[in-house]
């Protein structure tokens, strides 16, 4: 979760996935927390219908690829922390390969919508429509 006014950021780690993983994930999300005011910038943006649900979800995806190339950078730097990885360790791996970023959003089209477009329906939507009434 993103810092707040009343509260600091957190990470929660689920216990169902190997350690390298909860490592792995714990290590993006910090990475991923750095872009917290740029997330937060587009969702007032999308809020204010200043941008469309396709724009902020493909917007709110290059914050997260990004995040996710620097947190392979670091993992690559600490090579021995992670000797123990293989093929079951899914977060690690997805990190490790990740493709381009038409590639990388091209795969989240193929599995209808996106994270962020479920955000801005569940979200952004009824908030414009409460404010156009």
């Amino acid at each position: 979760m993103y810092p707040v006014k009343s509260r600091p950021a957190y990470v929660r780690v689920s216990s169902k996935i190997s350690g390298i993983d909860q490592l792995s994930g714990v290590i993006f999300e910090l990475f991923n927390i750095r872009y917290h005011k740029k997330h937060r910038c587009l969702w007032i943006k999308a809020c204010n219908g200043k941008i469309s649900k396709g724009e902020y979800s493909y917007r709110s995806l290059r914050l997260e690829y990004k995040a996710m190339k620097k947190c392979r950078r670091f993992l690559k730097k600490h090579p021995s922390v992670f000797k123990t990885a293989d093929d079951s360790d899914i977060v690690y791996n997805r990190i490790m390969s990740l493709p381009l970023f038409r590639d990388f959003f091209a795969e989240f089209r193929r599995n209808g919508e996106t994270y962020f477009e479920k955000i801005y329906e569940e979200t952004i939507a009824p908030h414009l429509l409460k404010n156009n009434k």
